[in-house]
């Protein structure tokens, strides 16, 4: 009998032990809950403007005139040489539409360099600092 009572002390002393235990758990998960709770809404927060950024962009070649004397024109420009045109579209994210993009919805002209300049654009550089140093 005096064994019994000696096991019921130590179950009821683990079993007090524990109950602190679990509190201390749960305060600390609660405290926890509460940061996460923080930081979601400062994430939130700090992503409600980012949200309005259109992020998915179209590059269509500008189209070119068809006239014999446009052409003529464009092509003895020295820019034209150096630079194709390219019209600038965004795109809606949910239904893949073109969105109104510019003026007239004709999208933004931007030009780039052709890809010769891109690939020799070093070497003439270099060629021309050359020269430069030689005269």
């Amino acid at each position: 009998m005096q064994q019994v009572q000696q096991v019921l002390q130590v179950l009821l002393a683990n079993q007090s032990s524990h109950a602190s235990q679990t509190a201390a758990i749960q305060a600390t998960l609660a405290a926890q809950g509460a940061e996460q709770r923080a930081t979601q809404q400062l994430l939130a927060t700090m992503a409600q403007g980012e949200m309005d950024c259109p992020r998915l962009i179209w590059l269509r070649p500008a189209p070119k005139s068809t006239k014999l004397l446009s052409r003529l024109k464009r092509s003895m420009k020295p820019s034209s040489w150096l630079v194709d045109k390219y019209d600038v579209f965004f795109v809606c994210p949910v239904t893949l539409q073109l969105a109104d993009t510019g003026k007239e919805r004709n999208g933004y002209r931007v030009q780039m360099p052709k890809q010769w300049v891109q690939d020799y654009g070093p070497a003439i550089r270099a060629s021309m600092a050359f020269l430069k140093t030689a005269v």
